[in-house]
């Protein structure tokens, strides 16, 4: 018997793993600059009028020991600039960290090597692990974007990430804004900070590639079959994100029943890096003045950083 479907509130959680990954976004590259007569970049004279709300309560906490003090971010990777996450004070402390650490080092996220990462094993076909119709409608989904005959040998996962763009990509007249992480990578090289990644883009496409392909094939299905829902619920979630409203976000992301239906998928994607995460992370803090930004997925929750970090005797408290 099929297991139970993705509820529309699951999906929102599924988006919300998904958007806690620093390679969620095949655009992601180095920044490049027009400098004309010394002015300032075009990026910069049109951030301000677009900014459209800085949250009164951010997801960032300040962590403490031993007199040295740092602070975590909890981010999502599309879909709210930094402007409206972050608060100048903030921005600031970013900007004046000792260090800015990040999932990964976005400038070392190349398509080509995670498609190259994603390919089935020779003679296995991605359209096999679908029903005929559900099938049809990823290839459907996704014909703008990668003809069928390619589809059809890669493992789900990655079908899972273009899916994802597809959503995103929907909720917006023009291109995506430049996703938060994006925006303190680019900020850490303009003022000079030294910039760490938790982990490598290959670490990141391992965790990715780890659960079953029949575990994420039903993910995918789901998300095919609610995906005006997932749509739908997305909108909330960002909407969630940009009043700060962390119990709601939590009853999200911290649903046993849900995790329950992907249990392989969350292992790898959430609770085992949060594990591996911690010797660099505790490297860091040691030493203080850090400004570490990471998916919010990675923050809540019985396993989340934040409570790994009080387990070892940080002092843990949200700014305000």
């Amino acid at each position: 018997m099929r297991a139970a479907k993705l509820s529309a509130p699951a999906l929102t959680w599924l988006v919300a793993l998904l958007l806690s990954l620093g390679c969620s976004s095949r655009e992601i590259r180095r920044p490049t600059y027009e400098d004309e007569g010394g002015e300032a970049p075009v990026a910069e004279q049109t951030e301000a009028p677009t900014v459209a709300r800085i949250t009164e309560e951010p997801f960032v906490w300040e962590v403490s020991k031993d007199g040295k003090t740092s602070h975590i971010m909890g981010t999502i990777h599309v879909g709210v600039t930094l402007d409206e996450a972050l608060p100048p004070r903030l921005q600031d402390a970013a900007a004046n960290a000792r260090v800015v650490m990040l999932e990964i080092d976005p400038s070392d996220v190349d398509p080509a090597v995670m498609l190259a990462a994603a390919r089935l094993p020779e003679g296995e076909r991605q359209d096999q692990l679908y029903t005929p119709g559900v099938w049809h409608e990823i290839a459907n989904q996704l014909n703008t974007t990668m003809n069928e005959q390619t589809l059809r040998t890669l493992r789900p996962w990655f079908t899972m990430l273009m899916l994802l763009q597809t959503v995103v990509g929907r909720m917006h007249d023009g291109a995506p804004p430049e996703g938060m992480d994006m925006t303190l990578f680019r900020m850490a090289g303009e003022v000079g900070v030294t910039m760490r990644p938790l982990e490598t883009v290959q670490d990141q496409v391992n965790a990715l590639a780890s659960p079953p392909d029949a575990e994420v094939a039903r993910m995918v299905s789901d998300m095919i079959e609610g995906m005006q829902a997932g749509q739908n619920e997305l909108e909330l979630l960002l909407e969630a994100y940009r009043s700060a409203d962390l119990a709601r976000i939590g009853m999200i992301l911290l649903d046993p029943d849900e995790r329950e239906m992907a249990p392989e998928f969350h292992a790898a994607l959430i609770d085992r890096r949060n594990e591996a995460w911690m010797a660099p992370l505790q490297e860091e803090l040691v030493q203080g003045d850090a400004f570490i930004a990471v998916g919010l997925g990675h923050l809540v929750g019985p396993e989340g950083i934040l409570a790994r970090l009080r387990n070892v005797g940080y002092t843990v408290d949200r700014t305000r």
